[in-house]
């Protein structure tokens, strides 16, 4: 028996062998409400399965960063023949990021695609990158990677890397620990990270771009708090601008027309209702980006937001010196002209203002 020690040992090394790899795999996984991350370490290389929980699936995008400026990323799509394009993109605005040449790691296909954890057909992608070694401090405690995500109901028209693709439909960021263990004993609800915070911007995808592309979905009726925030922001700064002003500038147009009592509903509706309605709505976008944890005032939609609202404030503001002016005027009989400066500026700003509130909503 002493003879076969030997071999018996070596059996018994083979056998546990592949039990400690799959202790030793490490991890992580989190849902939101319309992407999936499934993240595996293996050799220092990531295998990331991304998941749309939409459909139908255009393209999906991996960054690694915290907002979209920046941030080099992965861009996923499936093709007719079955096919997947694999496009290394990087963001320097928030335009269509360009592809890259030479990116700082290169990722690359798995040779099969792992089977989609979720079960929805043809929603889920994967590719493999080396791990960022550098996406950490030395002797930091902190082993969470940042990214960001998007997703787009709309596929690329060519399989060329470089391809022009379309805006995404919802993003945002989340955190992944792949320091953590996935222990293969344990059942799939114990190995899935907790659900991340779900944005709608580029973390710093800005919050104002997803103000435009947050998706109304009437049938998922689970909105996170960011959601609501959002839907807030857009109902209000909408029913303000496009409906209350217009309406209070038509009073002012064709009301004096029809009676001597036009300037004060033109007043109520132009200032005592437009602008509580307004000053809250707008106040929700900063406010929207601050619970992202995203960063302010870098793109289109939000740099016109904040130049759109001084236009307003200053149109009411001045709205109510040229009613003093007159008045007081009047008071000491005084002659008023018809069209002083003041009035032509005011129709001035009052025309932009509603004609920057409509490219600002398109």
């Amino acid at each position: 028996m002493l003879a076969f020690s030997p071999l018996i040992a070596l059996v018994f090394a083979l056998w546990f062998y592949p039990v400690h790899l799959v202790s030793a795999l490490k991890g992580d996984s989190g849902c939101g409400k319309y992407f999936c991350v499934n993240a595996t370490v293996h050799h220092d290389m990531v295998t990331y399965q991304l998941t749309a929980r939409k459909q139908p699936v255009g393209w999906l995008g991996l960054g690694f960063g915290r907002r979209m400026v920046g941030s080099h990323m992965v861009v996923l799509w499936r093709n007719d023949d079955e096919s997947i394009t694999l496009s290394q993109r990087y963001a320097t605005g928030h335009i269509e990021p360009q592809v890259v040449e030479n990116p700082p790691r290169i990722a690359s296909l798995p040779e099969v695609q792992p089977a989609n954890w979720l079960g929805a057909p043809n929603a889920s992608l994967s590719f493999t990158i080396p791990r960022n070694k550098t996406a950490h401090e030395p002797g930091s405690n902190n082993t969470l990677d940042t990214l960001i995500w998007a997703y787009s109901m709309t596929r690329p028209h060519s399989p060329e890397p470089d391809a022009e693709m379309w805006q995404h439909y919802a993003a945002g960021f989340l955190r992944l620990d792949l320091e953590k263990d996935i222990p293969g004993t344990l059942p799939e609800e114990e190995e899935t990270a907790d659900i991340p915070t779900e944005t709608t911007d580029d973390a710093a995808v800005s919050s104002g771009s997803e103000v435009q592309d947050t998706p109304d979905d009437a049938d998922d009726a689970s909105y996170t708090k960011h959601d609501k925030i959002v839907l807030a922001h857009g109902i209000l700064l909408t029913f303000g601008f496009l409906v209350l002003l217009p309406s209070g500038s038509l009073v002012a147009r064709w009301g004096r027309t029809l009676t001597s009592k036009w300037f004060k509903a033109h007043q109520t509706i132009n200032m005592y209702i437009s602008l509580p309605v307004i000053t809250v709505g707008w106040i929700l976008g900063p406010f929207a980006v601050f619970d992202a944890k995203a960063s302010h005032f870098l793109d289109s939609h939000q740099v016109c937001g904040l130049f759109l609202f001084a236009i307003y404030l200053g149109q009411v503001f001045l709205g109510r010196y040229i009613h003093n002016r007159k008045a007081r005027l009047i008071r000491q009989n005084k002659p008023t002209k018809a069209h002083p400066p003041s009035n032509i500026l005011h129709v001035v700003l009052g025309l932009l203002t509603i004609t920057f509130a409509f490219f600002q909503a398109c």
